[in-house]
């Protein structure tokens, strides 16, 4: 594999399998943090599926030792998350029609976006998310989002909206709500 510091080509050449590829580094004081995804998701690499099917977690590479070892993302340094912008609401839905699915990350975002306070989402299984919040308007947001979107949600009561992940192949909007 090349890599433009010939000793980290090395460990690469080592840990890598021919369809992985760098996606993306991130360079502290200390290490070199490296996201490896394979070659067949690079274009979905922001899809929560992507890490069902083996996604694993960033290579992390001491820059003075040459040690390295597989670490989970929550222990990425702090500086990595930081850097990047909060999406606004047109990245959040503009994201969610190009992958046709909903990731956990876009209910966090959009949550954050309207400043909708305290709201808990719960995965359930793999393909449906359950929103709470005992403010309505909550609820109301989400409402809004999910049938500009054309995806399949039910509310459940005024505290509670559960959203079908996946957003092609489902009925039309007129059979999707159910109050």
């Amino acid at each position: 594999m090349y890599y433009k510091r010939k000793e980290i080509a090395e460990i690469l050449n080592k840990l890598l399998d021919n369809d992985e590829i760098v996606f993306q580094e991130y360079i502290d004081n200390e290490f070199l943090y490296l996201i490896i995804v394979d070659k067949e998701y690079i274009d979905n690499i922001d899809d929560d599926r992507y890490s069902r099917v083996g996604g694993r977690g960033p290579l992390r590479i001491n820059l003075k030792t040459k040690n390295y070892d597989w670490i989970h993302y929550l222990e990425m340094p702090d500086s990595f998350t930081n850097d990047k912008p909060e999406p606004t609401f047109k990245t959040i839905v503009s994201n969610i029609k190009k992958r046709q699915w909903i990731n956990e990350t876009d209910i966090f975002f959009f949550t954050n976006y309207f400043d909708l306070g305290s709201s808990e989402y719960v995965k359930d299984i793999s393909n449906v998310i359950e929103i709470r919040s005992k403010n309505r308007n909550v609820i109301k947001k989400y409402t809004e989002l999910f049938e500009g979107l054309a995806c399949l949600f039910k509310i459940k009561n005024d505290n509670q909206i559960i959203v079908f992940r996946e957003i092609d192949n489902q009925p039309p909007l007129s059979d999707k709500k159910d109050k």
